[in-house]
């Protein structure tokens, strides 16, 4: 009986020893399933915080987008302004001539000046034939250059023949009977600042290219590669793109 007692303090003992074993297991697994709750709820408010971040950065990329498109639109409406206002400068000068070269005198007579260009390239010009003609000042002057005469003339075919003949001949001031040093004379079209500015790139580019022909028919600007392909039209800066 003695030892039936002791095996059974034995196994209660044991039994005690298994419970505080389990509720100490216990205590774990619950500081455990705070622990995960706590990890939980912090990865939720951070993945709340990521998701609102992202909602914020794609509505700017949305605005942004907009603001490109808008500016885009904005460039193309700049481009058509530019060269309407451009388009109509050039149609103002279009029975223009710009002559360079010509030494500047204090008693000159302009008029003068253009009939004799007429009688060095027999090509009949009369004073009536001389709607305008002034001394221009340029944008930026140069010491010791004279500046250019802008003479606007009757008709177009009239201006074309002498800017041609011109060319052909290689006018000088002593065809002109202007005393001093025989200095090259040009005449060209009429252009605007812009169109000048275009012209020089033009040129700049072809060069480049290697195309041989650039040119201006009705103050518009043309280049050629060869005599075999078809010629461009340079209206702004777009087109350069085109030489290639």
């Amino acid at each position: 009986m003695k030892a039936e007692v002791t095996s059974i303090r034995n196994d209660f003992s044991e039994l005690k020893k298994t419970v505080r074993r389990l509720e100490s297991r216990q205590t774990e697994v619950e500081g455990d399933i705070t622990s995960l709750k706590k990890s939980m709820q912090y990865h939720s408010e951070e993945y709340e915080d990521v998701a609102k971040k992202l909602e914020i950065q794609t509505k700017e990329i949305k605005v942004l987008y907009q603001l490109k498109k808008e500016l885009e639109e904005v460039k193309v409406q700049n481009r058509k302004l530019r060269t309407d206002v451009n388009a109509s400068e050039q149609r103002d000068r279009l029975l223009n001539i710009e002559i360079v070269g010509i030494p500047e005198r204090d008693s000159e007579n302009l008029n003068e000046i253009i009939l004799k260009i007429g009688k060095s390239t027999e090509i009949d010009i009369r004073n009536d034939d001389i709607l305008q003609v002034n001394r221009v000042t340029a944008k930026l002057k140069v010491q010791g250059r004279p500046r250019n005469i802008v003479a606007k003339l009757r008709t177009r075919q009239l201006k074309d023949n002498v800017i041609s003949q011109t060319r052909k001949r290689r006018l000088s001031t002593k065809n002109l009977d202007i005393q001093g040093s025989i200095i090259p004379v040009y005449i060209n079209e009429h252009l605007t600042i812009y169109n000048k500015n275009l012209l020089k790139k033009a040129k700049e580019i072809a060069n480049m290219k290697e195309y041989q022909y650039v040119w201006t028919k009705n103050c518009r600007i043309h280049v050629r590669k060869s005599v075999t392909t078809p010629a461009i039209l340079i209206s702004d800066e777009e087109d350069l793109r085109k030489i290639i």
